[in-house]
């Protein structure tokens, strides 16, 4: 959600069967009766983008109705365990906690390493590239629809036009690279998505930055500078070649 990744992918789908319920099932439902959601029938490739506000204020609903404690901007300072059935996580500002059971979300594994155990990071050369993913418009939606009618339908669900930029713009990409305006190294665009209830604005997927180990701060902050610099070349080429 915060990262902009703001769409489920179709293999949610069977025909129109759900395959995956629970709490996926539960904001799904809930996105959609706030008209959030663009359903898989109104976008190509069965990509269901939604407004990442509206997820987030779903998700803390989700919590809140569940009694769950949220502790927001928070870091952990350190973990113990006491005993077999007890861990103890400090927080930075002093706040501890006290679970049986802990779920490591960090992403990168920061509790799994305070408690020493095992683990394996990907070898080097083999992990995903990163992509740094962000917000462009207002986009002109008539001259899309002119250009490229297919990529342009209209929403049952909200009524609004919705925009499916996927797996496509190849021979742009490849002339954009030729003439030196581009050196993301991808030879397409992965996903350009609009948002229900911002039609004219785009979610875009469309940078790609190789990392070794994304848990080396050092690597972790270079990547975020080469992330940022992509984001005005794909600006650019938005402007100029789509």
């Amino acid at each position: 959600t915060a990262a902009l990744v703001n769409n489920f992918c179709p293999a949610h789908l069977d025909g129109s069967r759900l395959i995956i319920g629970g709490v996926f099932a539960e904001l799904r439902r809930r996105l959609a009766a706030r008209k959030a959601i663009f359903l898989s029938r109104d976008c190509a490739y069965g990509m269901e983008p939604y407004d990442p506000r509206v997820m987030e204020e779903e998700c803390n609903s989700l919590c809140r109705e569940a009694g769950v404690q949220v502790f927001l901007d928070r870091r952990m300072g350190s973990a113990t365990f006491p005993a077999p059935d007890r861990v103890e996580i400090v927080l930075v500002d002093s706040t501890l906690l006290a679970a049986r059971t802990a779920v490591d979300a960090s992403g990168d594994a920061v509790l799994a390493a305070a408690a020493r155990t095992p683990m394996q990071v990907t070898s080097a050369g083999r992990a995903m590239p990163l992509t740094f993913c962000y917000k462009l418009g207002p986009v002109d939606i008539d001259a899309l629809r002119a250009a490229w009618p297919w990529s342009v339908q209209t929403s049952e669900s909200t009524g609004e036009p919705t925009i499916c930029l996927a797996g496509c713009a190849h021979a742009e990409v490849a002339a954009a690279r030729a003439a030196g305006d581009l050196t993301i190294p991808v030879n397409g665009l992965a996903a350009v998505l609009n948002i229900p209830g911002q039609p004219d604005h785009v979610t875009v997927n469309f940078g790609r930055v190789f990392v070794d180990d994304a848990t080396d701060p050092a690597q972790l902050a270079a990547a975020e500078v080469e992330g940022r610099r992509q984001i005005a070349e794909g600006e650019a080429f938005f402007r100029r070649y789509i």
